[in-house]
């Protein structure tokens, strides 16, 4: 159960103040429409798909870093609203400088985006390859929401890992030496960035 993340492009929707205190909020996921290509693959995600998991204990960051926290639902700074569209979350400006930075980010249109880091159950999804050689890829099932918010840049670094890894369940899968060469990608990366 790898984390992946998701972005979800023109989704901070709303700055609005309200008594003299601002609110984010933004589509953190949206059910049962196909992504863009993700890397050899697109994807959808079934609106039962978060049915059973638990959203008591989400983080919202801003660009997926545990650093610049900007709410959180255990403490009720942050919630997060199901509906048959999605997952929309809506926080409060914290007093706090990436607070304040990222509110100022989305007023002048700079950050339009949202994202999600997130796992899938196991044997949560299913793949289905296209007549083109690409794949289609259905999440059935979630198994933890760790966070969601504003973005900058998509993690296409985590999609391709993804990639990797939920092909390599296909039983067939017919353009191996392309697919080891995104795994050889990925793992080059990886290691660039972490360096």
């Amino acid at each position: 159960m790898e984390k992946e993340t998701r972005f979800i492009p023109g989704t901070v929707v709303e700055e609005r103040a309200e008594s003299g205190e601002t609110f984010i909020s933004g589509a953190g996921v949206v059910f049962d429409a196909w992504s863009a290509d993700l890397g050899g693959f697109k994807e959808r995600i079934l609106p039962t798909a978060f049915d059973g998991v638990d959203t008591s204990d989400v983080f919202i960051t801003f660009n997926h870093n545990f650093d610049n926290v900007l709410a959180r639902t255990k403490n009720g700074s942050a919630t997060l609203d199901t509906s048959p569209a999605g997952i929309q979350y809506r926080y409060k400006t914290p007093e706090t400088s990436t607070g304040k930075d990222v509110q100022q980010l989305i007023s002048d249109g700079i950050v339009e985006g949202s994202s999600f880091m997130f796992t899938v159950a196991p044997d949560g999804d299913k793949w289905e390859k296209m007549d083109d050689g690409t794949y289609e890829r259905t999440i059935t099932q979630i198994g933890r929401l760790f966070e969601m918010g504003p973005v900058t840049v998509p993690a296409y670094p985590d999609t391709t890992a993804t990639l990797a890894r939920g092909m390599d369940s296909i039983e067939v899968v017919d353009n191996r030496a392309a697919f080891e060469l995104a795994k050889s990608k990925h793992r080059h990366l990886q290691t660039k960035l972490q360096g």
